[in-house]
Parts: structure tokens; C-alpha cells; sequence
């Protein structure tokens, strides 16, 4: 995708600023803000979205496909290798949809702007720990561990992020949410 002219800029703010709840920006400023990560790779987004919900989640990337407009979660920014970087539209997971939703049965419901020490010291509070523990535990968001199937260096003890996910919601490239569950299934004698 060609960068944006300053109109083209305006255009994206204003339509996505009228259908959203939370933020977007489009200034240059903010667009050089997110145009580098923990990699070696700088691209400059054409704009911010920091949602606040679902909803705003499903309206952005509903946007998005209409208008040929590309789309990349992004929390901490903490990967090396560039994932978090797009010329269309960043989706801010780290400012407004870090909250810890539920903890019962052994299970935590979260969302994906968490940072996983963050998590971790809530859950410990009782005693658990989600196991994954990257070098950049008190800095990386939960959605990206899972994103990238985070381990650590204990690996062998707690396994990687996909060994603890029971279910998640996720939002597709064309705006409809599909929940999944964890599933055994029995081999058959």
C-alpha cells in the first residue's frame, strides 16, 4: 500500500472517528511513534487505533477490508521480528483493552493488552502462574505470547502459550468472531 496523503490521512480519521469509541490518530507524529518495534524494521502505519472494545475491534477491521487497508495487532511492540509493524492500520491493544476479566476454576479471562507480569501477579495471589515466561515478561502483552506461541526458558516446565489457552475470541480479516474452545479428542481402539 502507497503511503497516504494528508487528505487521505484526514479522510481515515474522520470516518473511523465517527463509527468508534476509542481513539485513532493519524498525525505524523503518532505515525512515527509506531513505526518502529524491538526490530531492526521501521514502517509508518496510516493510522493508530486504540480500541476499547470488541466492537471497536470488528468496526476497524470491517473498515479495513472494505477499504483495502491492511491491519496488525500490536501490544508492547516487544518483537524482533518486525510483527507489529504495517503501513495501514495499527490496533493498539496496550492502552485501552488491558483489563484481567474473570478468574475462576483454575481459568483467567483476559484481554489481550495485559502484560503477561502483570497476569502473573494477580494469579499469584492464589498461589498459579501462567507458565510461558519470555525474557520480556514485565513488558510483552499476553496477546502477543499467544500470537507467537511464546515459551521462555523453562520450556520444559511450563510448556508455551498454546499448552494453557482453553479458548480464545478472535476477530477475522473480515470483521466476524469466531470463538473457540478447547476440544479433546479420543483416539478410537
Amino acid at each position: 500500500m502507497p503511503k497516504l496523503s494528508k487528505k487521505e490521512r484526514q479522510n481515515l480519521l474522520d470516518d473511523l472517528k465517527g463509527v468508534l469509541s476509542g481513539e485513532v490518530f493519524t498525525s505524523e507524529i503518532f505515525s512515527q511513534l509506531y513505526s518502529t518495534d524491538a526490530s531492526l524494521y521501521e514502517i509508518q502505519p496510516a493510522a493508530i487505533v486504540r480500541p476499547t472494545s470488541v466492537d471497536d475491534v470488528v468496526t476497524c477491521v470491517k473498515y479495513a477490508a472494505e477499504n483495502q487497508l491492511s491491519v496488525t495487532p500490536r501490544g508492547a511492540g516487544t518483537g524482533l521480528a518486525g510483527e507489529s509493524l504495517n503501513n495501514g492500520i495499527i490496533l493498539d491493544f496496550s492502552h485501552s483493552m488491558r483489563k484481567i476479566l474473570s478468574t475462576q476454576d483454575n481459568c483467567v479471562a483476559f484481554q489481550p493488552g495485559v502484560v503477561l507480569g502483570n497476569l502473573n501477579r494477580h494469579l499469584k495471589k492464589e498461589g498459579r502462574l501462567f507458565g510461558p515466561d519470555p525474557s520480556t515478561r514485565n513488558v510483552t502483552t499476553i496477546g502477543g505470547v499467544i500470537s507467537i506461541d511464546s515459551s521462555g526458558s523453562h520450556f520444559l516446565k511450563y510448556g508455551s502459550a498454546r499448552h494453557k489457552i482453553l479458548g480464545l475470541q478472535v476477530v477475522l480479516a473480515d470483521g466476524e468472531i469466531l470463538e473457540t474452545r478447547e476440544t479433546h479428542f479420543h483416539p478410537v481402539d
